[in-house]
């Protein structure tokens, strides 16, 4: 089998799996909708995660299984063999050192930066800018990190692509809904 058709039954089987998961998992197994309001408090529902995720995977197999339909495949897009080489190994051990740091951050700066205050983290992980602090700077670094590793080197453009990723992930997910506390500060 050619890697252009194991790309292809990937991307296949990446459909069925966000299709099974849109059209058959959420509407059987999941009782609220994606959003829920009760008496003025906004709160995610029940299906929001799986919803996000399935969508997700249900539009990237697409895009892929489109990619790997409309272009032709040519000599210079052959894959490496499917040896395991420690070139291969060292750059999964560099993913899993910046993966690894980056929830070291995420899950100590909040706490570092209320080392200021009086109060312990834990009464102060509601409020600006420790809520945010831990996943800002921990999601930032994470991308910025796995960014610059795959492209061989770091610009200040990742850093501000990761930066306004990591924004927009707080926006999606805290700014709407009064009760949701942001990874790790349910930890604290």
């Amino acid at each position: 089998m050619s890697p252009r058709q194991t790309e292809i039954i990937f991307a296949l089987f990446g459909v069925g799996v966000g299709s099974l998961i849109l059209g058959v998992w959420i509407p059987q197994d999941v009782d609220t909708g994606m959003i829920e309001t009760f008496r003025r408090q906004t709160v995610i529902g029940d299906a929001f995660l799986p919803v996000i995720a399935g969508s997700a995977i249900l539009l990237c197999s697409v895009l892929h299984l489109l990619q790997m339909l409309t272009h032709s495949a040519s000599p210079s897009d052959a894959f490496a063999p499917e040896t395991l080489t420690l070139s291969s190994l060292m750059l999964q051990g560099m993913f899993l050192i910046i993966i690894t740091l980056s929830l070291l951050l995420m899950f100590w700066a909040g706490p570092a930066l209320s080392i200021l205050h009086e109060e312990g983290y834990r009464t102060l992980r509601g409020q600006f800018p420790f809520k945010y602090a831990g996943f800002f700077l921990g999601g930032t670094a994470m991308l910025t990190g796995c960014i610059a590793l795959i492209e061989g080197r770091l610009r200040a453009r990742i850093i501000l692509i990761a930066a306004l990723s990591t924004l927009f992930l707080i926006a999606l997910f805290d700014l709407p809904f009064d009760s949701i506390i942001l990874p790790p500060n349910g930890d604290w």
